[in-house]
């Protein structure tokens, strides 16, 4: 009963996250390089307070697509790397806190 009051709540473990922090036009530049798997929901960006220049982006993944998930979130990493892109995106899966 538990689970499936998680799975109706989009809660872990029946969704997973990833997390992404970055300068503002960094993270556009990387969701417009990032191939999400249909069923992928972007929540955000949302402005972190302490740096205006700054937002996070949450992915609320099911589980059934953590992998192909990761694997097009590592991929988006490497175009940008190769490209030379300016703005760094920390990425961070399963994130412990949202704070």
């Amino acid at each position: 009963r538990e689970f499936a009051d998680r799975v109706d709540a989009g809660f872990p473990p029946a969704m997973r996250f990833i997390e992404l922090r970055g300068e503002k036009s960094a993270l556009a530049d990387f969701l417009a390089a990032v191939s999400l798997p249909a069923g992928v929901e972007v929540l955000g960006p949302i402005d972190l307070p302490r740096d205006e220049s700054s937002a996070r982006i949450l992915l609320r993944i099911p589980s059934v697509l953590a992998s192909d998930t990761t694997k097009a979130v590592k991929a988006a990493q490497a175009v940008r790397s190769a490209k030379k892109s300016t703005g760094i995106v920390r990425v961070q899966v399963d994130p412990v806190a949202f704070g």
